[in-house]
Order: C-alpha cells, then structure tokens, then sequence
C-alpha cells in the first residue's frame, strides 16, 4: 500500500465550503470516514509485514542452525578420519611383519572398521592398479611399471574420504609414467 496515494486520495474528496471558508460537519465526518479506512489498511499492511518479516527471520535462524550442524558434522568426520589415519598406520605396518597371526588380526580389524564407516556414509578413496581421477586423487610423485599402462596409480601413500558423496580428502597417489 503506497501511504502518499492514499493521503492524496483525501485531497480529492469532495467538501462544501461556507463563505467563511469552513467545513460543515458532514465534510469532517467524510475525512474521518476516509482517514479511518487508511489507518485501518495501513494497519493490514503492517501485519503482512510484520509476518513476512518473521517468516524470513526464521528462515535465516534455520538456515543458521543447518550451516552450524553442517559445520560440527564435518569437523567430526575430519576428527574421525584422522582416528582412521593413525589405525591405517597400524595395518599397513602389522601386514608388513612376518607373523601370520598378527597379519590376519590387523585386517580383521582394519576390514571391520571400514563396514563401520561405510555404514555412516564414510567411504575410503584407495585406488590401486586404476586410471588417475584428479576428482578423487592427488598426485605426490611418478614411477614406472611396464605392466600397467601410463597414467595408471602404482601405490596409494594415503588413502582419501569420501562423505555422503562429497570428497572430504582426495588419496594421495604414486603415478605409472614411463
């Protein structure tokens, strides 16, 4: 509702003036009526207003509130996979004893883990022997290997996350390149 139109409205009504230049009582009786009907649509308006204003006000606290669980999730998928990363150091180093039994405990172990964090939404990025996806890896050096073709990952150093379909951390890989 544009106030000024309405004020101007007013100015167009049509009001009988004496000699004296006074109105009779049925012209301010008019201006009444009309300013009434103004203050009651300028009090319409307001609560339009008023509740746009809270609903958007809302929105903002819910968008806040998500972005804020967004955040807290995130920093505790990155607290988890660095948990991850140092039981990751452990199996890479029992699979390298020679002790059968430590070797099977270690990847019973390291295998259960990863169900686990599969269950939540949290897959491991370890490509070995595939084609380099710059999406999903990061290249930290280049080898040769005539046994698979260039471009190929020879060895992951550190394996990368993915989270709900959204790489947290790509896997740091050794390239094939002759």
């Amino acid at each position: 509702m544009d106030f000024h139109e309405e004020v101007l409205k007013l100015a167009e009504l049509p009001l009988k003036e004496d000699a004296d230049d006074k109105f009779y009582s049925s012209d301010i009786s008019l201006i009444y009526d009309e300013f009434n009907k103004n203050i009651i649509k300028i009090n319409k308006s307001q609560k339009e207003i008023s509740y746009n204003v809270e609903e958007i006000y809302e929105f903002i606290q819910d968008l806040k509130e998500e972005e804020r669980n967004k955040s807290i999730e995130y920093d505790l998928v990155n607290s988890l996979i660095s948990i991850v990363d140092i039981i990751e150091d452990f199996y890479v180093f029992a699979t390298s004893e020679k002790d059968l039994n430590v070797i099977s405990h270690a990847e019973m172990l390291w295998r259960s883990i990863l169900k686990k964090l599969s269950l939540f939404g949290l897959a491991r990025i370890y490509d070995e022997k595939t084609k380099l996806d710059v999406i999903y890896n990061t290249t930290i050096g280049t080898d040769s290997d005539k046994s698979l073709p260039e471009g190929y990952i020879l060895k992951t150093i550190k394996s990368g996350y993915i989270y709900k379909n959204k790489v947290i951390r790509k896997s740091l890989v050794i390239v094939n390149k002759y």
